[in-house]
């Protein structure tokens, strides 16, 4: 089997589609958009931590006071 007739739909789709994906990547609002994400994405990761810790569910009957205590022992 010849390697180019595999890699021709491939060929031809990346002439079509690179001058587009080009000029989507310099659009200065894109690219606004995409820095604005890169730079709360580590707010994002802390909050969501904290969001797991506060709804952490403990076992059935435990008391505030003694829900680690109870979780532990099992």
């Amino acid at each position: 089997m010849n390697d180019s007739s595999s890699t021709q739909p491939m060929g031809r789709l990346e002439r079509v589609l690179m001058p587009l994906a080009t000029s989507v990547g310099r659009n200065k609002y894109l690219l606004t958009v995409r820095d604005s994400f890169a730079m709360i994405m580590p707010l994002l990761i802390i909050g969501s931590m904290f969001t797991l810790v506060a709804n952490f569910r403990y076992p059935p009957g435990a008391t505030s006071s003694s829900r680690w205590r109870s979780a532990t022992t099992r």
